[in-house]
């Protein structure tokens, strides 16, 4: 048990869109459990924590769960998160994430993602041995090392490279995971000065992010707010959820 005995009362708030794709449940998830292990007088180590909150969430949705999102509401910061037997496991890239952060443009598309569909599509493809779908996972698996390996030297150029070679993709795994209202997002903010861009989440809708040229942010920001777009405010987080 997390909670104590006499259980709790919880009130919560979220400025996250639903259906965002910005992992908003995990890190409300990870701060209820540390709220109630604390009301609790428990403590729980970060390890341990992980496996309780996949494993709860699991229990609570009925269908298997990630970590990923979980792994960066614990932590905060920038991750690489690799799966190597035994379960998730986390590095820290130490990044100037302030100069990361100046370069993105977050954006809400105004339509709630559906990660069931199009996770299980996904799924099913690469289990019934899609070569389209295997390949294009390969070439994530092969964009998210040049992505960390940009980021540990503080090239954020070579960064777009890597998201773009992400995007290019993702787009291609399921026909849910674009849509023409986030083609057109794209093709707005590339012309204002954004290298790279990709859905938040499995796609469909929810969130956008777009990976702007030095000193493009503000330009970028611009140019899709004039045609309507909900341009989100952010901060980055050192620190996983409390």
């Amino acid at each position: 048990m997390v909670a104590p005995p006499q259980g709790l009362e919880l009130t919560t708030r979220s400025d996250v869109p639903v259906g965002s794709g910005l992992g908003g449940s995990s890190a409300l998830f990870v701060a209820a459990t540390r709220a109630a292990l604390a009301a609790a007088r428990r403590k729980m180590d970060d390890d341990t924590l992980l496996r309780h909150v996949i494993d709860m969430e699991a229990r609570i949705i009925g269908v298997p769960t990630g970590s990923q999102d979980y792994v960066s509401a614990i932590h905060g910061g920038l991750s690489v998160v690799r799966f190597p037997p035994g379960g998730a496991r986390r590095d820290e890239i130490p990044c100037d994430i302030e100069a990361v952060a100046r370069r993105i443009v977050l954006v809400y598309t105004g339509m709630p993602h559906d990660s069931a569909m199009n996770n299980w599509a996904i799924t099913k493809a690469y289990l019934d041995g899609d070569a389209g779908v295997r390949r294009d996972m390969r070439a994530i698996v092969e964009a998210a090392r040049i992505l960390r390996g940009a980021l540990l030297v503080n090239d954020l150029d070579t960064v777009a490279d890597a998201i773009d070679a992400d995007w290019t993709a993702r787009r291609r795994l399921a026909p849910g995971v674009t849509t023409k209202e986030i083609d057109d997002l794209g093709e707005t903010a590339r012309q204002a000065g954004a290298k790279a861009m990709k859905v938040c989440g499995a796609g469909g809708g929810g969130c956008v992010f777009f990976w702007c040229a030095e000193g493009k942010r503000d330009a970028v920001t611009k140019a899709l707010v004039a045609i309507g777009a909900d341009v989100l405010a952010f901060q980055p987080a050192a620190a996983g959820a409390r």
